[in-house]
């Protein structure tokens, strides 16, 4: 079965007025008092304001014309729909003078009927409108003017009237409050469809499938077959709301039940129509309605023939409604006082105090618990109190939470082991509700734990270590309720680095005659030096020793050789680059003089053969010889070697010889 909500598009909305003659001598002078013209104009505005039932954005006459007994205007308008957002149409509106009466007639233009209410009071125009209505469909202008096919009542004694024309079919949508008495529009038997549980569909409006389903479980509602064998639908009573059963006979003015939001609907109200198929299906039938003043005057349509719906009234809406805050982690608790005549409470919740209410639980008891919470999440929570009579308007609102609950113990900790030289990583698992994480260190697995950092992730690194010391590490998860207890611990530690390059390398510049000092800046992390050597800056550089500080001697230097010297400093994991070179060499000395010369006598006849010791730091020696001892020393040679010749002797002629 097909209904439409209340809310329909309002182009599809028909309403009509009709200006009523006034029917007393002073009213007669105020209404004379007003032209055709200013009257026609009050009603069709009346008209399209009632139709769009939203304030209008904007309004333009694009053609107005008055005629002795009738009148045309053609309107624009634009206004904001609460469903379908910003909207533009034309609509036309006829007046037609009736004897005393003129009357206003909407037409709607894609179809070939007309449709008016009955009645507009100029007195109260504009500011009270509408006084008296009477609704109509029908293609005969003249019999809708005379009124003569007004047969059904409407079926309520309150309420905000509205109607809608909807997709071709004749139903009307009257917005209500929940709980509203509906009453039979024309006498006849009842057949009733009660719906399973309290449900709506409208959430599956885009799902036919679901929709169909839903329809099926939510449908509430009255069908009253009639003498002529149309029939009369009542739809989306409240549930539990029907006090009609099956094979009742009822007449106009019977009170069928509460009105309701069950099954197909976006809002609260009933929907009525009437169709010649008991399955609600065309041919529908054109019907108008007859009724006294509207709900706001106090007069009833039924004073004479409504009957009470009598059983059980609906109850008072529940007080005292209170949710936990944050008392447990798992659920919010809600209670609320008890409410006489109450059956059932219904229990809604939103996310904020003015957010969409949905229906959560149905207990019988004053309390209920919610356990579909979100630890940390305020909600908000209202509560109705039921019977067969329908159910209360919602409670006074509470917001109530469910506390974070303390986070669970961290895993899997994971502490580096010399990965990086200059801070030890720890890491772990994500903890659910952990807003923060507690990082703790130890020399011993058994050692006290110190807090050492506080972490927002999962990770931490800890600078604050000694490279090569092994440290003990924990992790507690945090949030506003507690920390969790100590994580398994792991060890880990930095590595000590490798030290840096030495600097300030400097090499004796003939400083001694015995060796080239070479020193340098000593370098954190090293335990040892290597000295390298070379002939050139950019020669090939040979390990010539090592030293364990900042200083070598290098004893292997020739006096007057000018070396390049490079220094690398080494640790246990690993040895730096070369630093830059700096020169160096030991100075040359004055060698010693020469001992032991020898000279042969007379050994041979042609020359004397001179012969001495090694000389320390000589590179070279220089032969003299005198006629005697104290004689003048005349040199006769040069030689690297430790013996020399003299060919040049007289023989038997004694000479001296001097190194």
């Amino acid at each position: 079965m097909k209904h439409k909500i209340f809310f329909s598009r309002v182009f599809l909305v028909i309403m009509i007025f009709v200006i009523l003659a006034p029917s007393s001598l002073v009213r007669a002078a105020k209404t004379q008092t007003l032209s055709l013209k200013a009257q026609f104009i009050m009603a069709a505005d009346a008209i399209l304001d009632e139709m769009v039932q939203v304030k209008l954005e904007s309004k333009t006459i694009d053609r107005l014309v008055i005629k002795e007994s009738s009148a045309l205007i053609e309107y624009s308008f634009a206004f904001t729909s609460p469903m379908f957002g910003f909207m533009e149409d034309k609509v036309n509106i006829y007046g037609y003078h009736n004897g005393n009466k003129f009357i206003a007639v909407f037409k709607e233009p894609s179809h070939d009927y007309y449709i008016y209410a009955d009645y507009i009071d100029p007195e109260l125009l504009p500011r009270e409108r509408v006084e008296f209505w009477r609704y109509l469909y029908t293609t005969d202008i003249e019999n809708a003017v005379s009124g003569s096919k007004a047969t059904y009542y409407l079926p309520f004694q309150g309420g905000t009237k509205k109607y809608t024309y909807n997709t071709g079919n004749y139903h009307f949508d009257f917005s209500m409050p929940e709980g509203t008495q509906v009453y039979a529009s024309r006498g006849g038997t009842a057949f009733v469809k009660r719906a399973a549980t309290s449900c709506n569909c409208w959430a599956y409006r885009n799902d036919p499938e679901e929709l169909r389903n839903c329809i099926q479980r939510c449908d509430n509602y009255v069908r009253v077959t009639h003498s002529d064998g149309t029939y009369g639908y009542y739809v989306h009573f409240l549930w539990g709301g029907i006090t009609v059963n099956t094979g009742d006979t009822i007449n106009t003015g019977t009170c069928l039940g509460l009105s309701g939001n069950t099954g197909f609907s976006q809002a609260p109200h009933l929907h009525f129509n009437v169709t010649e198929s008991r399955y609600n299906y065309e041919p529908w039938v054109v019907i108008s309605f007859i009724e006294g003043p509207v709900p706001n005057k106090g007069d009833s349509p039924f004073s004479q023939n409504a009957t009470s719906c009598g059983g059980p009234q609906i109850p008072a809406a529940p007080s005292g409604v209170t949710a936990s805050d944050g008392t447990y982690t798992d659920r919010v608790v809600v209670n609320w006082n008890a409410v006489s005549g109450t059956t059932r409470y219904e229990v809604y919740r939103a996310t904020s105090s003015g957010g969409t209410k949905t229906l959560i639980g149905n207990p019988t008891a004053t309390s209920y618990t919610d356990t579909s919470v979100t630890p940390g999440t305020t909600y908000w929570y209202w509560v109705k109190a039921c019977n067969s009579a329908g159910c209360s308007g919602f409670s006074a609102g509470d917001s109530g939470f469910a506390s974070i609950p303390v986070p669970a113990i961290p895993t899997n900790i994971q502490a580096s082991d010399g990965t990086y030289s200059d801070r030890v990583q720890i890491t772990w698992n994500a903890v659910q509700w952990a807003q923060n994480y507690l990082i703790y260190r130890s020399n011993s697995l058994d050692g006290t734990k110190t807090q050492i950092g506080t972490s927002s992730s999962t990770s931490y690194s800890d600078y604050s270590m000694t490279q090569g010391v092994t440290y003990y590490y924990w992790v507690r998860a945090c949030n506003g309720t507690g920390c969790s207890n100590y994580s398994a611990s792991d060890t880990g530690w930095a590595s000590i680095p490798i030290p840096a390059v030495p600097s300030g390398l400097v090499a004796t510049d003939g400083a001694y005659t015995d060796k080239v000092q070479v020193s340098w800046n000593e370098v954190a992390w090293a335990t040892s030096y290597k000295v390298y050597r070379a002939d050139s800056e950019t020669g090939t550089k040979t390990e010539i020793g090592q030293s364990f500080n900042g200083i070598y001697d290098d004893n292997t230097a020739v006096p007057g050789t000018i070396y390049w010297y490079f220094v690398r400093a080494c640790g246990v994991s690993g040895c730096s680059n070369y630093s830059l070179g700096d020169s160096g060499y030991a100075l040359l000395t004055i060698p010693i003089i020469p001992t032991n010369v020898t000279a042969t006598d007379g050994t041979y006849v042609d020359r004397v053969e001179i012969n001495w010791s090694s000389s320390p730091w000589a590179t070279s020696y220089q032969i003299y010889r005198a006629d005697s001892e104290q004689g003048t020393k005349i040199q006769i040679g040069t030689t690297e070697s430790l013996n020399f010749t003299d060919t040049t002797i007289i023989p038997e002629t004694v000479y001296w010889y001097f190194i």
